[in-house]
């Protein structure tokens, strides 16, 4: 079984992105236009901080260029999906009025032991993987979904200009640049041309394969696979291959709708590590518990 640590220097890479983002920010030395420029600004300067503190660290210490920048980005993105939006610009300082200290902040600690598992990623290929709900973590709660994750998966927002609320989580396989990814996709149905006029799940399935198909992925194929059931939610899905930047990917993809929101859950991986991960991923998908608007859950049954 693979062993896990938490890094000991984590809080001190931490405390160097905070400085690099509180006081050399170029937000403080000059007035920004807006507010949410300002945020903007310190968001990116406290993940540069952070990557840049990471990096040097692990370089000091000898540790290899590819498993360095690796890690690196894994902690940074696990500290940030450890925390709501609010609990975030609490720690960069968007919150000026809060003068608790930084390590008193309980999001703080939590953003922390968030990266346990970055001191193993690109280790889980030789792994012994059980494709059912016993080889998974805790539930882990995010905006509008709730879902139980493989080990080693990293949890990355998509970037704000995506529609919707997407959340991606990937796990790394030993080459570093390739990697098992679980996307799942909140939006109003709007964003989708024409949906007023559709309400039926199939339609959007079908905007959403063309969608992938338009990427200009070489050997598309793809074929429906029927319902698939997620407690009390119903997908209609499609599986996927297709050459990607010359590798060999295959991938599922779910859909459903609730209301005026379309609901799109995607896994995908190369063909060479996909007969074990896909049915991994899918045993994580069957924990899936969405949260509406009306305060109601759908998904997955919570477990006691």
């Amino acid at each position: 079984m693979l062993q896990l640590r938490v890094p000991r220097d984590l809080k001190q890479l931490c405390a160097s992105a905070l400085l690099v983002g509180l006081v050399a920010s170029p937000a403080v030395a000059q007035p920004p236009p807006a507010a949410a420029d300002s945020a903007t600004q310190r968001e990116t300067n406290f993940k540069a901080g952070f990557l840049n503190g990471c990096i040097k660290t692990k370089q000091q210490r000898g540790v290899d260029e590819r498993y360095v920048r690796a890690y690196c980005l894994c902690a940074m993105l696990e500290f940030r999906a450890a925390m709501s939006e609010t609990e975030f610009r609490e720690i960069i300082g968007s919150d000026s009025g809060n003068k608790k200290a930084l390590y008193d902040l309980p999001q703080f600690a939590r953003g922390l032991f968030a990266q346990v598992e970055c001191e193993n990623v690109g280790r889980y290929d030789g792994a012994s993987i059980d494709p059912s709900e016993a080889d998974l973590g805790p539930p882990r709660r995010f905006d509008r979904f709730s879902i139980r994750l493989p080990r080693g998966f990293i949890a990355a927002l998509a970037p704000a200009d995506v529609p919707g609320r997407v959340q991606n989580f990937f796990r790394l396989h030993a080459d570093l640049e390739t990697a098992a990814m679980l996307s799942v996709g909140i939006a109003p149905a709007t964003v989708f041309p024409g949906s007023r006029l559709v309400a039926a799940p199939e339609w959007y399935l079908t905007m959403t394969v063309e969608s992938l198909k338009s990427r200009r992925w070489e050997n598309w194929v793809h074929r429906p696979i029927g319902d698939r059931a997620i407690g009390s939610l119903t997908f209609k899905a499609v599986e996927w291959s297709a050459s990607v930047a010359g590798t060999e990917q295959t991938g599922l993809i779910y859909v459903t709708v609730i209301g005026d929101e379309v609901i799109v859950v995607t896994t995908h991986d190369v063909k060479s590590h996909a007969a074990a991960t896909l049915a991994m991923m899918q045993a994580s998908m069957k924990t899936f518990i969405f949260y509406g608007t009306d305060g109601g859950e759908r998904g997955a049954e919570r477990a006691e």
